[in-house]
């Protein structure tokens, strides 16, 4: 019988410890958690910074020799080529049907050149 509060005492000084470090193991984890969350955060910051900065361009064939071409790309990346490229186009035996520039986002701005060979035939 003297060896019930002794038991007793023990475990509750056992729970106490097994308690103590079940607040540590989730502190850890919680703190663990936070990081990956800003690594993550700081990686998608990273992954949108380069999509921003990518340039993507698509050529559509309308008809045979007549073709439109859409680049975008990061505001003020293209802006002043874009003229340059219209003189070299038309440098090279192609007319500019149409050309056009839209902002579509604050930071991104896309393109359009509707372009045809001046020797193609029109083919209505």
């Amino acid at each position: 019988r003297d060896y019930i509060p002794w038991l007793q005492a023990e475990i509750v000084r056992l729970t106490l410890e097994k308690n103590n470090l079940l607040l540590l193991l989730i502190g850890k984890q919680q703190q663990q958690q936070q990081q990956q969350r800003a690594l993550a955060s700081d990686r998608d910051k990273q992954v949108v910074n380069k999509l921003k900065q990518t340039l993507t361009l698509s050529i559509n064939e309308v008809k045979i020799g007549e073709l439109i071409i859409q680049i975008c790309q990061q505001k003020g990346k293209l802006d002043h080529k874009f003229s340059a490229l219209i003189e070299t186009l038309e440098g090279e035996d192609i007319q500019i049907i149409g050309a056009s520039c839209i902002c579509v986002s604050e930071d991104r701005s896309c393109f359009r050149l509707h372009v045809q060979r001046w020797s193609a035939p029109y083919i209505y």
